[in-house]
């Protein structure tokens, strides 16, 4: 189990960057499943894309995160430079 939380401060940023994300589907499907949404803090201020990843195997639960987080670095970059 991997539960991996970004923050934005913008919401239409976070849903952005969960919509992409979310496309995508695993290479083993039937091996790690995941779940991508967005959840506004409990103060208000703060807007996470929070990914689960379930896996019985280790090797593909890190191989799943770590191609997560390459696509997330493009997607928080993108966000940076053209959101507005």
């Amino acid at each position: 189990y991997r539960r991996i939380v970004v923050p934005f401060t913008v919401e239409n940023h976070a849903q952005a960057v969960a919509r992409t994300l979310g496309v995508d589907r695993e290479l083993r499907e039937d091996e790690v499943q995941k779940t991508i949404c967005v959840e506004t803090s409990t103060d208000g201020t703060t807007y996470d894309v929070v990914a689960t990843f379930e896996s019985d195997d280790l090797k593909v639960l890190r191989s799943a995160t770590s191609a997560y987080y390459d696509l997330l670095a493009v997607s928080v970059r993108t966000v940076e430079r053209f959101g507005k």
